[in-house]
């Protein structure tokens, strides 16, 4: 364990414990950063409560609210699948058949990734992509896109080369939870603090 005298520095850049330390002493001190960005904080206790020898770190997060989803479809049973899979991985998650109430719900800040079902007959998934994107909020939501099976390659390569992900119907939840993160990551966006996979 931590040598009790040296709990006081030892989450100081470069501090290294004895004469043959192993490492660069950054390990902790970047730990401790990173928590702390994010309104955490760490706790050393050496030797642990009841222990004669080791050290216990506890690292405290504040918890943060699930993302917002909004599904943007018309098919009734597509909705419902997403929906349930989405709030049973621990995000808030809502359907609208709307594109106006959808630029709404995003303009006012409520939506963090949107869901687009391109089998929605009122518009083609370039023009409602173009139509969230031109807009300042719009802009950082995440997008997600879930597609026919048959969809075909312009389509497929107009999303890769914006970095959308697209969800081939029928999919499995881990597949939609995928698509997910990897929206997230390409806006730089934060994923469920409830889900599986966490910031």
């Amino acid at each position: 364990g931590i040598p009790p005298h040296a709990i006081d520095n030892v989450m100081d850049r470069y501090y290294r414990i004895g004469e043959r330390a192993d490492g660069a002493g950054l390990g902790l001190a970047i730990a401790k950063e990173i928590t702390e960005m994010h309104g955490g904080n760490i706790q050393i206790v050496s030797p642990p409560p009841g222990k004669t020898v080791g050290t216990r770190m506890s690292i405290t997060m504040p918890a943060a609210d699930p993302p917002d989803v909004l599904l943007l479809g018309n098919d009734v049973a597509t909705s419902k699948a997403v929906i349930e899979q989405l709030v049973s991985a621990g995000y808030s998650a809502a359907a609208e058949s709307s594109l106006e109430k959808a630029m709404d719900r995003i303009r006012n800040g409520h939506v963090d990734l949107l869901i687009l079902d391109l089998s929605r007959p009122d518009s083609c998934g370039t023009e409602t992509i173009a139509a969230i994107r031109g807009t300042e909020r719009g802009r950082r939501v995440s997008v997600v896109v879930i597609a026919d099976g048959d969809q075909g390659t312009a389509q497929k390569d107009i999303m890769s080369s914006l970095s959308i992900p697209v969800l081939t119907k029928p999919w499995k939840t881990n597949d939609l939870l995928d698509c997910i993160e990897h929206a997230f990551m390409a806006t730089g966006g934060r994923v469920s603090s409830n889900g599986p996979r966490p910031v």
